[in-house]
């Protein structure tokens, strides 16, 4: 009788060992599963995101080919996108300064250099439309250029420095003088 209890007990034993392996192996496949559908999940994402990403694109080139360019162009292309243009002469010196006011306000321009006389005189063509923002563009120009000529220039570091050693240089030399008191 022992021994058939004991033989029971060791199948038993042998039997849960199966059971749980069985349900290990069981639970492994399932994650493994679960764990194989999430990256094809992941993977779809970034593919649909990247289909998106490249539609806008798309869609932001037909729009621009539409519109047509921004800011500084060729006149050529400042015609073809626009029913009427006007100009403004500017002289060379004011240019750069002109051209970053007019990129600030987003006025669509053309720059084309005139060739009579010796100063650098450049006409300024940009759209009908933008004439009135054009008038506050030239306002903060005349502003600024008013401000720059008002100012005047300061003196360099260095000369100012040089200044100040021959200013030392011409005092005189301190001297002592020693006097003696005699006092009883």
């Amino acid at each position: 009788m022992q021994e058939e209890v004991e033989n029971r007990t060791v199948n038993v034993v042998i039997t849960t060992t199966k059971l749980t392996a069985r349900t290990l192996m069981e639970g492994l496949r399932k994650f493994l599963y679960q764990a194989s559908q999430e990256s094809r999940n992941r993977q779809q994402a970034k593919q649909h995101q990247r289909i998106v990403r490249i539609e806008s694109k798309l869609r932001q080139k037909e729009q621009w080919k539409q519109e047509g360019p921004h800011g500084k162009q060729s006149v050529k292309q400042l015609i073809r996108h626009s029913n009427g243009l006007k100009q403004v002469p500017v002289h060379g010196e004011n240019l750069k300064e002109f051209e970053k006011i007019l990129k600030k306000y987003g006025v669509d321009f053309a720059v084309m250099k005139e060739t009579q006389g010796n100063a650098p005189r450049y006409l300024i063509f940009f759209k009908a439309k933008d004439e009135q923002v054009l008038s506050s563009v030239l306002t903060e120009s005349t502003r600024k250029q008013l401000e720059k000529n008002r100012l005047p220039k300061r003196a360099s570091l260095l000369s100012a420095l040089r200044e100040a050693k021959d200013l030392i240089k011409s005092l005189p030399a301190k001297t002592r003088q020693k006097e003696k008191d005699l006092s009883l």
